[in-house]
């Protein structure tokens, strides 16, 4: 898969979609029953945007996300459900391995992440650059107070588009900007690449 490539993570057992997207059916209703003034009601956008970060930590596509402190009650009930989903696989899945939990570190700081990740910083004190590498950013500790280039990812979902991750990367001292664009097209490709595994209507793109 594409997650190994990205990450360089080749000993991690991969996430067992073919076991679990039968019985990850009830996702796409939870989440439109959650979220269905999206469209129209910031609220309804914000969970939105953290259910999907949810599922892109969830299936290994992102090493954590940062979740808003505001919807946080409607993301633990939809991680509770995704861990039951996951305990409910035969043992032989290995499916428990990929259970995910919240992470506090400071105040209304709060991570989605999986239970075993190799690649998650676990100190509770963490530096910038320290998130940024927790988050994938493509330039980890850049901040967008000097020559730089913001890049987003938007799902789209229908005509609709949502944000769901933005970073800054630095322009000053690059002669080359294939790296960069080679980041963001990996990293677009895995979660398009992961929700069609999963069988679901989420696709993305970055600007």
């Amino acid at each position: 898969m594409a997650e190994a490539a990205l990450y360089a993570n080749y000993s991690e057992p991969q996430f067992p979609f073919e076991a679990a997207v039968p019985a990850l059916q009830w996702v796409v209703p939870y989440v439109e029953s959650l979220t269905a003034k999206k469209r129209r009601q910031c609220y309804h956008a914000a969970i939105f945007q953290d259910l999907l970060n949810i599922l892109l930590v969830f299936t290994r596509a992102r090493t954590s996300a940062l979740l808003s402190t505001e919807v946080l009650e409607p993301c633990s009930k939809f991680i509770e459900k995704l861990n039951f989903t996951l305990l409910s696989l035969p043992v032989k899945t290995g499916a428990v391995h990929h259970e995910i939990q919240l992470v506090y570190r400071r105040r209304r700081t709060v991570f989605v992440v999986c239970k075993r990740s190799p690649r998650f910083i676990w100190n509770r004190t963490l530096s910038h650059r320290d998130v940024g590498f927790n988050l994938d950013f493509c330039g980890a500790g850049h901040i967008n107070i000097r020559e730089s280039v913001g890049v987003g990812t938007f799902a789209f979902h229908g005509s609709d588009q949502y944000y769901i991750t933005h970073e800054a990367v630095y322009l000053d001292g690059v002669n080359d900007l294939t790296p960069i664009k080679e980041h963001f097209n990996k990293r677009t490709a895995l979660f398009n690449e992961t929700m069609n595994r999963l069988g679901m209507p989420y696709r993305f793109a970055h600007f």
